[in-house]
């Protein structure tokens, strides 16, 4: 299993990054604080790793026998709107 990462940088200020990660115990944390935007399946591991950069995370759910990463979108979607709605976050 490899880790594969291309960085685009161009003359923008902000960090173009495709990231294909796989395998098992990839951390992507080292990758999304230097991107401006973070596209990702939405894998319960993956999930987790990108907690901290919801403002910029767009998951993207795949069709998964025991997995439902639908599911999980939906929940993090409603999640987002409760903490933005909060007063004082």
């Amino acid at each position: 299993m490899a880790l594969r990462a291309l960085a685009l940088l161009g003359d923008q200020p902000d960090l173009t990054l495709v990231l294909c990660l796989a395998g098992p115990a990839r951390r992507a944390r080292p990758y999304a604080q230097l991107t401006a935007r973070l596209i990702t399946a939405a894998g319960f591991n993956i999930m987790r790793q990108a907690a901290p950069y919801r403002a910029q995370h767009r998951p993207l759910p795949f069709s998964r026998r025991f997995d439902d990463q639908f599911a999980r979108v939906a929940r993090w979607r409603l999640e987002n709107q409760e903490e933005s709605a909060s007063p004082g976050r």
